[in-house]
């Protein structure tokens, strides 16, 4: 399994994020990968909230 680690400066936090494949026995999604975060608990709630307004395409202009 391949696993990248992305640059801190990618999500501007210093919190560890990695790219990860699906895996193989997920035939439903054998394109693209996961996204693997590590937040502090009090961050949790807002990036809940930037996550389902990326899921949602309302993306702020900056």
């Amino acid at each position: 399994m391949t696993v990248l680690p992305l640059s801190t400066n990618f999500l501007g936090s210093m919190e560890p994020c990695f790219f990860l494949p699906y895996a193989s026995s997920n035939t439903g999604k054998n394109k693209g990968f996961k996204v693997l975060v590590s937040l502090r608990e009090s961050a949790i709630a807002d990036f809940r909230e930037e996550m389902e307004k990326f899921s949602r395409k309302e993306f702020s202009k900056l």
